[in-house]
């Protein structure tokens, strides 16, 4: 389960949030949410062209070099090795940017005051609870300066007004707080399988479409196990559901243990798990699981004498992942049709 909130990049668990899928999550959120800023970008940029006899045609310069450099920022995460710091340095510039622009249109009393506060909402859904804290602190600072205006005498009118803007950041920040995190617990519930507590199928699957550009772009060496629980039917048969259900808790807690913190374990079928191991060769990978097998014969997994086959396939440079998980399950079908209770290695030719 923790694993899984961490591929969500979830912001209750910085500390051990793991950067590439957290940066994996943003860059998401951030194709999605972009596309949909640019109308409300532009008519506030209308607005703003449409008040330059008022306040001056020069207000419009921060606009336009922060549609810009926003635009840049957004092409620039998708190949940079650190997209956090990108969108960070793009949000915290476009708050001075919009604020230097609101000040020079009236500050306080310029209609575009209220602008502000939309950048409290998109905060929580971009970045984790340190960014947020220190992009809000920011963003309450550059509204007070904002709300001076140019050479404008200071009113309680004006105090009134920031009192009014900073109210209503702090009740978008907490909406779209929890907003996240609601749906950041959905999509943990959605990814975990409930009986074992591991990755489901679904879950399995986005790692392997993951893996499938990651491959793409640098191969590396990986081996994909699967292994199955033998004569689980049998189980459920003789011992009931309740049996079964134990014996499978049981199997997948082994199963954590066994493995290296690294690696990614995954329930994806009524008695069929998988695991991702990268950075190992076929003896490790084929050790690994042959570990396995004899850890759960002497665990005894609800007190019952159980045995499970593996199937291992490793990564073939320049060949699909459903390719490879299709050669792992073919060497799963080979160790069962051989007796059970053994490991076998695919071949190159599955």
């Amino acid at each position: 389960m923790a694993r899984v909130r961490r591929k969500l990049g979830c912001m209750e668990s910085e500390d051990s949030e793991d950067r590439s899928d957290g940066d994996a999550r943003l860059i998401e959120m951030c194709n999605r949410i972009f596309p949909r800023l640019t109308p409300v970008y532009a008519a506030v940029g209308l607005l703003l062209l449409l008040s330059t006899p008022f306040y001056g045609w020069w207000v419009m310069l921060p606009v336009i070099v922060d549609g810009a450099k926003a635009a840049l920022a957004h092409r620039m995460a998708q190949t940079s090795k650190n997209p956090q710091l990108v969108y960070v340095t793009d949000q915290y510039t476009s708050v001075v940017l919009i604020g230097t622009a609101i000040f020079f249109a009236g500050g306080a009393s310029s209609p575009f005051f209220p602008f502000m506060a939309a950048f409290a909402g998109l905060f929580p859904v971009l970045f984790n609870r340190r960014h947020v804290r220190r992009s809000f602190a920011l963003l309450v600072i550059t509204c007070a300066i904002t709300a001076l205006g140019p050479a404008r005498p200071i009113e309680y009118e004006m105090f009134f007004r920031l009192g009014t803007l900073v109210c209503l950041m702090f009740a978008l920040r907490v909406f779209a707080t929890e907003l996240m995190n609601s749906d950041l617990q959905y999509r943990a519930a959605s990814l975990v399988d409930g009986l074992t507590g591991l990755a489901n199928r679904r879950s399995f699957e986005s790692e392997l479409a993951a893996l499938n550009t990651r491959f793409a772009e640098r191969p590396m060496a990986a081996a994909l196990i699967v292994g199955d629980i033998d004569h689980f039917k049998k189980v459920n048969d003789e011992h009931g559901h309740a049996v079964g259900d134990r014996v499978l808790k049981d199997v997948a807690h082994e199963l954590t243990r066994a493995f290296r913190s690294e690696d990614s374990a995954y329930r994806i079928g009524g008695e069929e798990f998988a695991f991702i191991a990268l950075g190992v060769t076929p003896e490790l990978a084929e050790g690994m699981a042959d570990a396995i097998r004899d850890r759960i014969t002497v665990s005894y997994p609800a007190g019952l004498d159980i045995s499970m086959s593996f199937g291992v396939a490793m990564y073939h440079p320049g060949e699909s992942t459903k390719k490879w998980f299709r050669r792992s399950d073919a060497a799963l079908f080979e160790a069962k049709r051989a007796g059970r209770n053994r490991v076998t290695m695919a071949t190159s030719t599955q």
